[in-house]
């Protein structure tokens, strides 16, 4: 019996061994939420834990597109488009940082979210995978003929789980729209005041039916937009 015990142990260990020598550790670098309006990118770093090298399969996937925009990503050393599975290998304890994602919007405001997946050769069980969100911005021609609107929405707190305060300032009068969109461009709430005066405003915005995630704040008048990002967490 003391002989069948320790052969059971053995192979316990044995497959437990087995079971750890593979394994990675992935992560992005930079805020998941980037804008800009000539190049966008991302960061990542991929690191073998494990206690054997492994190839890694590397797979961008563009979950909503904005058409116009163009995109690669790269890993191993090698560069391609979103469709393509390019592989990273990795020594024991060897670290790829140059893993990232580029983005080239068109001219404007619009969102694109991306996702990045990892997942080990050696081991198919093993995977991780991180989204990311693209946010096109006016470019810096249009951004300099908006003098006369207000350079920051100020919001408070973010994170927000239930309400928030939205201030911003007028220096003409004017019509001022402000809309709150999803991750993927869709508005959940809006309010259009009309014929507002120069001076300091504040809306009070409730999230509290809203489900957890990222959204996008736009305050926007006939002149000129500006947009602020806003995280909601239960």
């Amino acid at each position: 019996m003391r002989i069948l015990a320790r052969c059971i142990a053995l192979l316990c260990v044995m497959a437990g061994a087995g079971f750890a020598q593979y394994g990675f550790d992935f992560m992005c670098m930079d805020d998941t939420i980037q804008s800009g309006s000539d190049l966008i990118e991302f960061h990542f770093r991929l690191e073998n834990t494990g206690s054997l090298p492994d190839s890694y399969a590397v797979d961008c996937r563009v979950i909503d597109s904005v058409p116009g925009w163009f995109e690669v990503f790269c890993a191993g050393g090698s560069c391609a488009e979103p469709g393509i599975i390019l592989y990273d290998y990795l020594e024991v304890g060897a670290i790829d940082s140059f893993v990232k994602i580029s983005v080239w919007p068109t001219p404007g405001y619009a969102i694109e979210t991306l996702n990045l997946h990892i997942q080990s050769v050696a081991e198919p069980t093993l995977m991780d995978s991180i989204n990311v969100y693209a946010v096109g911005e006016a470019s810096i021609e249009e951004k300099n003929t908006n003098i006369h609107g207000p350079r920051h929405i100020t919001i408070h707190p973010n994170p927000v789980t239930r309400l928030c305060a939205v201030r911003y300032r007028l220096h003409e009068k004017t019509t001022v729209r402000v809309s709150l969109f999803t991750a993927c461009g869709r508005v959940v709430w809006q309010t259009i005041d009309e014929n507002m005066n120069p001076g300091s405003y504040e809306h009070r915005l409730d999230v509290s039916n809203l489900p957890q995630g990222l959204y996008f704040l736009k305050l926007a008048t006939m002149e000129w937009s500006d947009t602020e990002k806003i995280i909601i967490m239960k």
